[in-house]
């Protein structure tokens, strides 16, 4: 049997793309896509609860190795026929544009961006400065009002955090004091500091993902079950973004993990499907029941994974 490093992840994944292009199926089970990915990570094996957001960051992280390998090299990157991903959607000239060196890196043409950290000494006032890349943002959970005691108020319909409250959240400044001091070039020597993150670079597609599972010491894992609402349309990032600029943003796919804790539950998709006319309808995918939604449908359930286009 040859080794799990030899298997094809992408032509799997191409495989399955196709056979959802055709449409001869109302739904498939895509067996050898999954056996693929169980040889390469026993551990997503079985019938156990797994995490969505896990999942997704492997698949994406072996699409990116296969792709720089050269593995599918021989394949039409201009579409779904032939390649691995459609063609890149041109790059508008406005907020959080700059070269982030992953040219030819498909996947991150696609998915990645660019966050920049700075901490500044809070002595001197010397600052330091971090850019890094990223496929995806992971955002935390605000409490507010009458959820543990908190001050923060939700700006949702009926008093629950927003999607724009937990990316406020993300970039909010942070002091650095305590253990959490780091050491100042400056100064020559461990200083309390200022930490602050803004976005440099926006990727075509964002992918957003809430902090809903966190550790409950050392053995358990335990979901955050706050509502947040999102917007399905007009999504302006440009609050939490380093330049001055155009940052608007579509929902176009949102994973739903039903259930009380990370152990156990269930996870849905609901995802949007563009007519010919120009106007969009929401379908949902339970398993292999996959039925409309109406858009304040899509807005009623946990959100967990969101992904957005740029407009």
């Amino acid at each position: 049997m040859a080794s799990a490093e030899t298997l094809d992840v992408g032509a799997e994944m191409r495989c399955v793309m196709r056979t959802l292009m055709d449409g001869e199926y109302e739904a498939f089970p895509p067996h050898d896509l999954l056996r693929s990915v169980w040889r390469l990570v026993p551990s997503f094996a079985g019938n156990e609860q797994q995490d969505a957001h896990e999942f997704m960051r492997f698949l994406l992280d072996r699409l990116r190795k296969e792709l720089s390998s050269g593995k599918h090299a021989g394949s039409q990157t201009n579409g779904l026929k032939g390649g691995l991903s459609p063609t890149s959607p041109k790059t508008p000239q406005g907020k959080c544009e700059q070269d982030d060196g992953v040219t030819g890196d498909k996947i991150m043409e696609i998915f990645g961006g660019v966050a920049v950290t700075t901490v500044t000494c809070m002595k001197c006032e010397r600052s330091s400065e971090r850019r890094e890349p990223f496929m995806d943002l992971s955002l935390p959970i605000p409490p507010v009002v009458g959820k543990n005691g908190s001050i923060e108020e939700g700006e949702g319909p009926n008093g629950e955090a927003t999607l724009q409250q937990c990316l406020a959240a993300f970039v909010r400044n942070e002091t650095l004091s305590g253990h959490g001091r780091y050491f100042c070039d400056g100064c020559g020597k461990v200083q309390s500091a200022t930490k602050s993150t803004r976005i440099a670079k926006l990727p075509p597609v964002l992918c957003l993902h809430l902090k809903r599972f966190t550790w409950k010491g050392h053995a358990m894992r335990t979901k955050l079950t706050h509502d947040v609402d999102f917007p399905l349309d007009d999504l302006d990032l440009a609050p939490y973004c380093e330049t001055n600029g155009e940052a608007m943003y579509d929902l176009v796919a949102v994973v739903t993990h039903h259930g009380l804790n990370a152990g156990s539950g269930h996870y849905t998709a609901c995802a949007r499907e563009f007519t010919a006319e120009g106007n969009s309808d929401w379908q949902h995918f339970n398993d292999d029941d996959v039925n409309s939604l109406t858009a304040e449908e899509v807005r009623t359930g946990q959100g967990y994974i969101f992904l957005y286009a740029r407009k």
